[in-house]
């Protein structure tokens, strides 16, 4: 169980991850400028049922996990986009993390 509600283990035995601060989410924001569209919300149920959903499909990897991964490639050293992206995924992480190791100019293995 977690002690902190503000850290929790990455899974990996890598130091704990605090919450993100919304200075982080602003640069996240800005880095995102460029690779990210801005997906609509879609009206979805009854009429007047105030419900609405976030269609990621239109993002240039098909989800929401391009966020994420290219984040995460921003902060990499340029020995370490050198040696090409990996992940076990073989689904939308997958996807993302191909888009951006050509859009790093490395190469990807799933």
């Amino acid at each position: 169980m977690i002690q902190d509600a503000d850290r929790r283990p990455t899974g990996w035995g890598d130091p704990e991850v605090g919450a993100s601060t919304i200075d982080a989410v602003r640069k996240a924001i800005e880095r995102l400028r460029d690779v990210a569209i801005r997906t609509p919300l879609v009206p979805f149920g009854p009429p007047n049922s105030g419900i609405s959903l976030k269609s990621e499909v239109g993002q240039p990897a098909g989800s929401f996990k391009i966020r994420g991964v290219y984040n995460w490639a921003v902060g990499l050293s340029p020995d370490e986009v050198g040696r090409g992206f990996s992940t076990f995924s073989a689904g939308n992480t997958a996807l993302a993390l191909a888009h951006a190791a050509q859009a790093f100019g490395t190469t990807c293995r799933s």
